[in-house]
């Protein structure tokens, strides 16, 4: 008897193993992971009722419909395990235009389908059972069927993989070849050796080499970090190139600077004072314009625009855009101004970006209106500590057709290599001006008739950035975090504003981005942070990669905390030893940041 369990009590021990360790190690969250994870617990349940199985054969006369029940439960469970492994071959065979994720649902939605019927058909036909003093088997029309299934399946695998053969790296590819081989070798000896009970044992073997060769966190790990490292060498090889020439383009006007001043302090004649007063305007010109290019570096890393949040004063940023504009328009035109004194007078927010997008809607007003009038106007709706800004751009000038509002409405695309090279301007355009207003998480309405006028409403939300006399009334309040500045990274939008929502009752200043590289660079700009919350699964910059980039940086000593979801508390103290200051559970967020308040703020 015990020799029909032998493969099974191996197989059950390596996959148990094998499970720790999987779920013990930080993962990349793919969705071929995420099946690879069923597939080993779907095993584990497949070799268990197997055990169970075979234990009611050897004793069927005593308990007849456990033994019937726990029989087809195993064929039950070998579809299962064939048809979660059936969503991965369609997954991993996948075209360049397909998405994981919509393809992973099609596939699971169709696999569920069959899946169920398939169970429903091994329930109503009837099997049999053969159980002698060596060995015990079953057999009939049920089990059949789930060999028919299984040649059936085989043969969509074998349909997919050759049909997206190009698209199928050939690592990924083998467990399946070798399932399709041992499938049938298993069903030889199963057919000569009936007490060699092998089903079980060849699916754990497949799910076993799946670790080895494709889904071993470990070596996706490696291959992540050295595709980080490719393109961080990359990305300095180009920094320092572009670098070295722009330090030698400012070393030339400086040099013509020099040498003019020196002779015009030498000379009094006005006619070369004046050349010398002409030339260095023309060089000081070209100098602002190579640190200009100097400072758009940021450019050579991506074409996504950077908010640079800080604190402003709004009264004095629309009395200075004011006061721009009010001596420049034409004389037929009457320019109004207001402000609501409402407003709360320091706000948080990127002033710079929004300096921007106001002059450029006041200078296309300015542009297209010949006479009439041109409107600012400014205000606020407050609530707790979010106001936003309501603001006003009106115009009688020649207006636009409903095909170019529609067309500024829906921009919606990112912004462009030849974009970012304007946005060192004061002026931009319209087009460039909506997508800014988006990224800040800001919208813009457009009214306009042709031969009219225009209207421009933008809506942006900005933080209150409170002043020191209440701060100073509130600290004994119910106020944790004592006015502290927090950087959230977490490269899921929906976590981050989950997040957020949690701590706005909270008198703290909250600093969110979705990217590792992005929080490193804020601290390398000398931005300071109280304290820093991670995602553990993050890409491309996963939480301990950003981790270990942070620590490269001299006098770095802000907390760095890591956020993990339940099924990870298990392994929580792994990111303590990794370097990590502390864990917070994200299933019970309120309670462990009140915890973390206390022991960091």
């Amino acid at each position: 008897m015990i020799g029909s369990f032998l493969f099974q009590i191996c197989s059950l021990f390596y996959i148990v193993l094998l499970i720790y360790v999987f779920f013990s190690k930080r993962r990349i969250k793919l969705l071929e992971n995420n099946i690879y994870a069923f597939l080993m617990i779907f095993d584990a349940v497949l070799l268990v009722v197997d055990i169970i199985s075979v234990s009611f054969i050897y004793n069927m006369d005593q308990y007849p419909l456990l033994n019937i029940f726990f029989a087809k439960l195993f064929l039950v469970m070998l579809i299962v395990w064939l048809s979660t492994l059936s969503v991965y071959v369609f997954t991993i065979s996948r075209n360049d235009k397909e998405k994981a994720n919509k393809v992973g649902r099609r596939t699971t939605f169709l696999a569920v389908f069959v899946g169920l019927l398939s169970v429903l058909t091994i329930f109503i036909l009837p099997l049999h059972f053969v159980a002698t003093k060596d060995y015990v088997y079953s057999f009939g029309p049920s089990a059949n069927f789930t060999y028919f299934f299984t040649a059936t399946l085989i043969m969509v695998w074998i349909i997919r993989v050759l049909s997206r053969l190009k698209y199928v790296k050939r690592k990924k590819v083998t467990p399946i070849i070798l399932y399709i081989i041992m499938a049938l070798i298993g069903a030889a000896i199963q057919f000569n050796y009936p007490d060699l009970l092998v089903v079980s044992f060849v699916s754990t073997f497949i799910t076993i080499l799946m670790y080895f060769t494709i889904e071993n966190p470990d070596v996706k790990t490696i291959q992540e970090l050295n595709q980080n490292r490719r393109l961080i060498e990359k990305t300095n090889e180009d920094k320092s190139n572009f670098l070295f020439r722009m330090a030698q383009e400012v070393r030339q006007p400086i040099e013509d600077i020099i040498k003019v001043n020196n002779i015009m302090k030498q000379s009094k004649e006005p006619e070369t004072i004046e050349k010398g007063i002409k030339y260095i305007e023309y060089s000081s010109k070209q100098l602002r314009s190579v640190v200009n290019n100097v400072l758009g570096i940021s450019s050579i890393d991506s074409y996504n625009i950077k908010m640079m949040s800080s604190t402003y004063n709004v009264n004095s940023l629309f009395a200075e855009i004011y006061s721009k504009y009010k001596n420049q328009i034409n004389e037929k035109i009457d320019f109004k101004f207001n402000i609501n004194q409402s407003i709360p007078k320091i706000l948080y927010g990127d002033s710079v970006k929004l300096k921007q997008i106001i002059t450029t809607l006041l200078e296309n007003a300015i542009k297209y209106t010949k006479d009439g009038f041109i409107a600012l106007n400014v205000d606020a709706i407050t609530k707790n500590d979010v106001c936003r800004l309501i603001i006003s751009v009106e115009d009688t000038g020649c207006g636009m057709s409903i095909d170019k509002v529609n067309e500024l409405l829906s921009l919606d695309q990112e912004l462009t290599e030849e974009d970012t090279k304007i946005l060192d301007k004061i002026n931009l355009n319209l087009n460039i001006a909506a997508k800014i207003i988006k990224l800040l998480g800001g919208n813009i309405l457009i009214k306009s008739d042709e031969g009219k006028g225009s209207e421009f409403i933008l809506v942006i939300e900005q933080k209150v950035k409170k002043d020191e006399t209440k701060i100073n009334l509130e600290k004994h309040s119910k106020n944790l975090f004592k006015n502290k500045r927090i950087l959230i990274v977490d490269d899921s939008k929906e976590k981050l504003e989950e997040i957020t929502r949690r701590l706005k009752e909270h008198n703290v200043e909250i600093v969110t981005t979705m990217y590792g590289s992005d929080c490193v660079e804020k601290i390398k700009t000398n931005q300071k942070f109280d304290l820093i919350l991670m995602d553990d699964d993050m890409i491309p910059d996963t939480g301990l990669a950003t981790l270990q980039e942070l620590q490269k940086i001299d006098k770095f000593k802000t907390p760095v905390i890591i956020m993990l979801e339940k099924n990870k508390e298990i392994i929580k103290e792994h990111y303590l030893e990794e370097g990590f200051k502390d864990y917070v559970l994200k299933f019970k967020l309120e309670t462990e940041m009140k915890r973390i308040a206390e022991k960091y703020l």
